[in-house]
Formats: C-alpha cells, sequence, structure tokens
C-alpha cells in the first residue's frame, strides 16, 4: 500500500506513529475540481462515436510530477475494466 500525504509535516507525524517510511508520498493538498472543459460538440460526438462503449478516463490539466499518480490509477482501474481507456492531457508549464 502507499499513502499520499499533504505535506512534509504529516508524513513525520506518520512515521513517528510507526508507518514504514517508503510507503509515504508528498503529494500535495487536494483541491476543487475545476470547472468542466469546454469543447467543440462536434469534436466530442466524433470521439463518441469511435470510443461507443468503451469506457474513457480524460485526466485533464494535470502536472508532470503527478503523471505517476494517474497511470498508475489508470492501471489499476484496468484490472476491472481491461477496455478502458486513459487520455492523458498535461498541464500547462
Amino acid at each position: 500500500s502507499r499513502i499520499s500525504v499533504r505535506d512534509a509535516a504529516t508524513m513525520a507525524a506518520l512515521t513517528a506513529l510507526g508507518t514504514d517510511p517508503a510507503a509515504i508520498e508528498v503529494g500535495g493538498s487536494l483541491v476543487e475540481p475545476p470547472e468542466p472543459l469546454h469543447c467543440s460538440e462536434a469534436e466530442r460526438a466524433s470521439i463518441a462515436t469511435v470510443t461507443r462503449t468503451r469506457p474513457v478516463w480524460l485526466a485533464a490539466a494535470v502536472p508532470m510530477r503527478e503523471f505517476a499518480f494517474v497511470t498508475d490509477a489508470h492501471d489499476r482501474a484496468q484490472r476491472h475494466a481491461h477496455r478502458m481507456l486513459l487520455i492523458l492531457a498535461p498541464a500547462r508549464c
């Protein structure tokens, strides 16, 4: 198991309680999700036609430091939905 914590202080507190430091990663704080992305209805419909009933996960505005988290989560999700498609859109730097 991996534990993602907000900051180094939280990591130190968990380590003091006996958690293996190798299992802890500082990931930052969670924030409110952004408003839905604007899109062209024609493009959305085109993609929907191609993907049909395939589950699609759009990970939008993902910071580079979070790519590993997203791809790991996708790998885990594919164990339950092997056809899942990940569309990964990096954040603008």
